[in-house]
């Protein structure tokens, strides 16, 4: 779960007395992304908890460490 919030303020011109005040002023605001984790399965009378596999994640992570290696190896064999 990851969530953000704002907020505001305003600005006014203090009148004198007698004379009608002016200003403006507001704002507020929140976001918030969920992922699910998993799904809680009811069948034949068991409950069970299945996790769920981001397999883009996955895939994701192993072209950034195969990418990692690469650069790796590459300055060890400069080095020589």
């Amino acid at each position: 779960v990851r969530g953000g919030g704002g907020g505001g303020g305003g600005a006014g011109k203090e009148g004198e007395s007698g004379e009608k005040r002016t200003g403006s002023g507001a704002g507020l605001g929140f976001g918030a992304t969920v992922r699910p984790i998993g799904v809680v399965v009811v069948k034949d009378g068991k409950v069970s908890w299945q996790p769920i596999i981001d397999v883009m994640r996955i895939v994701l992570g192993a072209q950034l460490l195969g990418l990692a290696a690469i650069f790796a190896v590459r300055r060890l064999i400069e080095r020589r």
